[in-house]
């Protein structure tokens, strides 16, 4: 019979498990768009930024996701941080044009903080679905995990 001091690392250990995977990785698909919300791609996104377009690039991801890399210039405020109070120094406006993402398009993160600001009543909102992923396979410059994350 195991101990109890080991049931209990156990059942911590499956709790933090469980949330990861949870809040990480949804275990049904995402949707491919939310109503309200524009859909946009690596290309798209990467065009926009080249051109100078004023946009705010959100990094949902909790920070040790960040630790892996991230699209430079883009803003840290994980979802589990998200709130109608929080986004205000990152995104002056309710209109401001501002696009969130986290890791993959299996990765669930950007998809809560959007809903969240969204129910804020942030207008001009962006969900780049496949995330640092497709950033990263187009080959777009971004921060390595060599530079700790911000």
């Amino acid at each position: 019979m195991p101990s109890t001091a080991f049931s209990q690392t156990l059942l911590i250990t499956l709790a933090l498990a469980s949330n990861h995977s949870n809040a990480e990785d949804y275990t049904q698909p995402l949707p491919e768009s939310l109503p309200g919300i524009t859909t946009i791609g690596a290309e798209a996104l990467a065009e926009k930024l080249v051109r100078s377009d004023a946009m705010t690039v959100i990094d949902a991801r909790v920070a040790r996701g960040r630790h892996k890399g991230y699209i430079e210039g883009s803003l840290h405020l994980s979802d589990v941080d998200t709130n109608c109070a929080s986004p205000t120094k990152a995104i002056p406006h309710h209109d401001t044009a501002t696009v969130f993402y986290c890791t993959s398009s299996k990765c669930g993160r950007s998809l809560n903080a959007l809903k969240i600001v969204q129910s804020c009543d942030y207008r001009n909102v962006y969900w780049f679905r496949g995330g640092f992923e497709e950033w990263q396979s187009k080959g777009y410059p971004y921060v390595s995990a060599n530079v700790s994350a911000q």
